[in-house]
């Protein structure tokens, strides 16, 4: 639920996936808020938010450094970090709104959620990764040499055959992945 001034802008909800069901409940509430977020990009990006959960370790989790959480909490930390928000615990009983919008779930499609985490992940390597220009021309060479990569790039930008015995031997084993490589 997003408020301003005590007044309420928006509301929102979605179920869970069977996979997310299974999460802990310290990943489902940080699940939570990260959906919060993303939901409401328009009105939370780029200034200062104040979050409100009634799950008191999510306070220490978001507190403490990226490596120290675990790998599924550092995905939706990582995406959570274009965001400026502090969490703040507030007893359940206080939230009540939430409370009953969780209880009662709106179903939404969450396919884009594992591609933001992929690329979300991508551009965190890029960015933290530092390579000199001498050795991205290298790369860059190499990869112009190797038959299997320059087929792979041609299908990314050209675009994969509809049929699975239309792929190239040397990338068949990346038919499956064929439709979520970026362009």
């Amino acid at each position: 639920m997003l408020i301003q001034d005590n007044k309420p802008v928006a509301y929102a909800s979605r179920s869970l996936t069977d996979a997310e069901s299974r999460y802990a409940n310290i990943e489902r509430e940080l699940l939570g808020v990260l959906f919060g977020l993303e939901r409401f990009n328009d009105y939370t990006y780029g200034k200062h938010i104040n979050v409100e959960s009634d799950h008191k370790p999510l306070e220490m989790i978001v507190r403490k450094s990226l490596g120290c959480a675990p790998p599924r909490l550092q995905r939706m930390l990582l995406r959570l970090q274009k965001y400026d928000f502090s969490l703040k615990f507030i007893p359940g009983k206080d939230l009540t709104v939430p409370d009953m919008l969780s209880r009662a779930p709106i179903k939404i499609n969450t396919n884009n959620e594992v591609e933001n985490d992929i690329e979300c992940f991508v551009n965190m390597v890029i960015r933290n990764t530092s390579m000199s220009d001498r050795n991205l021309v290298q790369i860059m060479e190499e990869t112009s040499k190797d038959d299997t990569l320059q087929t792979l790039t041609r299908l990314i930008i050209d675009g994969w055959p509809d049929e699975k015995n239309e792929v190239p031997k040397e990338v068949f084993e990346y038919w499956n992945f064929g439709m979520n490589y970026p362009t």
